[in-house]
């Protein structure tokens, strides 16, 4: 237990440092080493305004592509059990209409459909969700499937077309469904319907704040940065419930996820090694992500059999399996300007901490 306080302190200290340098005006995190309780902490606040409010545990966020292993993942494993789908499926056999249609569900999980990373063109032209939708799956394929990883948020929304149209619900009501009770999550979801308790992510953009007036939506602001409404542009003009971004949650909801998945989970009868091991001689499992190898934000101090994701605001969950750690770090860095590669370092560091005194 002395190992565990020392890590947690030194964990504070350094998160403490991160906002004083202008990292992230605020943070929250988890881990868990072996059998060990669930460390917790906060600090900081929603914006760099010294009276703005403090960051606490039940301070939500916007979780961005967590959204991804979070809830897309882990339905697409539900799916495969009850045999409504499997991995070496076309997806154009399900969705005639995408523009990824000759690659294999797989290939959408590890990024080597060859579809685009994005498509940044699309939401300033305000199209109904429905329409974007249309849009975003026609995307034709820039490269032959298989051919090379290139991560896109464009394979999970492909990827929630497919669940929905095979289960007939609604992805959002899959997750409340399937994962979250399960899981033990309390606060999380899409679409939080109190806004000031949610950390305030990157800058109203001008074409957002259009068509929001257009259409009747609120945006909420804090200190020019968008409160509890997705940051991510598309999961926005998608109505804020996407495949690729849409999730927000609580650090205690991230923990209980986190302890939920670690300890097997609903894993539908499927093996979560496999799920998690790199495939196609890329870092990329099936969903989740291993370590690169350069730059990597896994320590080397972590096992091989490591993996996680990031979310583009500042959030991160990572695990060694080996060792039976978790991370959990949520910081809403890209407040205000929008993107911060500094957030790299900040969590590669507090992964190095939590893992040196994991053997203690």
């Amino acid at each position: 237990m002395a190992a565990l306080q020392v890590n947690q302190t030194q964990v504070e200290d350094w998160l403490c440092r991160a906002v004083q340098d202008g990292i992230c005006p605020g943070y929250a995190y988890a881990f868990r080493i072996g059998d060990a309780p669930v460390q917790l902490g906060a600090g900081g606040r929603f914006t760099y305004r010294p009276d703005a409010p403090a960051v606490t545990l039940d301070t939500l966020w916007d979780c961005a592509s967590l959204t991804k292993v979070m809830v897309t993942t882990p339905l697409v494993m539900h799916a495969v059990a009850e045999g409504w789908i499997c991995l070496t499926d076309r997806v154009g056999d399900i969705v005639p209409e995408s523009g990824a249609a000759g690659a294999t569900l797989e290939q959408l999980l590890t990024h080597t459909s060859g579809l685009p990373p994005y498509r940044d063109d699309l939401p300033p032209r305000g199209l109904s969700p429905d329409e974007l939708r249309a849009e975003i799956l026609a995307t034709p394929s820039v490269r032959n499937p298989g051919q090379e990883a290139v991560y896109s948020c464009l394979n999970f929304i492909t990827l929630q077309t497919i669940l929905e149209r095979k289960s007939g619900v609604a992805l959002d009501e899959q997750f409340h469904r399937l994962i979250a009770g399960s899981a033990g999550m309390k606060t999380g979801g899409f679409r939080p319907a109190v806004e000031d308790i949610c950390a305030p992510t990157g800058p109203v953009e001008s074409w957002r704040r259009e068509f929001a007036i257009r259409d009747g939506r609120v945006i909420c602001e804090l200190d020019g940065g968008i409160q509890g409404t997705v940051h991510d542009p598309l999961a926005w003009g998608l109505g804020g419930v996407s495949g690729n971004a849409g999730l927000f949650a609580s650090i205690r909801d991230l923990a209980a996820w986190a302890s939920w998945w670690r300890e097997g989970g609903d894993s539908w009868g499927q093996d979560r090694m496999a799920w998690t091991t790199p495939r196609f001689g890329t870092t990329r499992g099936l969903g989740w992500d291993t370590r690169s190898a350069i730059g990597s934000i896994i320590p080397e101090t972590w096992s091989a059999r490591s993996f996680g994701h990031t979310g583009f605001t500042g959030m991160s969950l990572f695990f060694d399996p080996n060792r039976s750690i978790f991370v959990a770090l949520a910081t809403n860095a890209i407040f205000p300007e929008g993107s911060n590669p500094r957030t790299r370092w900040v969590r590669h560091l507090v992964h190095s901490l939590v893992a040196s005194g994991s053997a203690t």
